[in-house]
C-alpha cells in the first residue's frame, strides 16, 4: 500500500508489528478500516507507546484465547452456526462498525467539564504532548 507522505509499506508494517500486530494482519487487516494518515501516525508513535500498544494487545490475545472455548459453545448453544466465520464476522463488526456508547452521569460531573481547563483545550493544540 503506497504511502501518501512517503513512507513505504515497509515502514508501516514495521511500526505495526512492533505495536504487537500480527504479520498477517498488520497492514492487510487494518488498512480497510483506517484513513492513510491514521495508519501512518502509527510511524510516528514514541517506542514506549508501541510498546504499551504491544502489552495490550498480548494481553487481549491471551484473554480472547481463554474465552473463545466458552463463547463458540454458548454461540452454538443459542442456535448459531458453530462455525467460527459467523462468530469472526461478528468481532469484525464490533471491532469496526459498532457505536461505542459511553454512560455518564451529567449531574455528578457536569461542573468538573465546565470548570476543567486542561482537556478540553488539548484538542485545539496544534500538536498535542508526547505521552513519553
Amino acid at each position: 500500500m503506497p504511502c501518501p507522505s512517503g513512507l513505504t509499506g515497509g515502514d508501516l508494517v514495521a511500526a505495526l508489528l512492533e505495536c504487537g500486530l500480527e504479520e498477517d494482519d498488520a497492514l492487510a487487516g487494518w488498512s480497510p478500516f483506517l484513513s492513510p494518515s491514521e495508519l501512518e501516525s502509527v510511524v510516528g508513535t514514541a517506542p514506549c507507546q508501541r510498546e504499551a500498544l504491544r502489552h495490550v494487545r498480548a494481553a487481549a490475545r491471551e484473554m480472547h484465547g481463554r474465552a473463545l472455548p466458552y463463547l463458540l459453545k454458548r454461540v452454538g448453544d443459542l442456535g448459531f452456526a458453530k462455525k467460527d466465520l459467523d462468530l469472526h464476522s461478528a468481532f469484525l463488526w464490533i471491532r469496526d462498525a459498532a457505536d461505542v456508547v459511553c454512560h455518564v452521569d451529567l449531574s455528578k460531573i457536569a461542573e468538573a467539564l465546565a470548570s476543567d481547563t486542561h482537556y478540553r483545550r488539548t484538542s485545539s493544540r496544534p500538536t498535542p504532548p508526547r505521552a513519553c
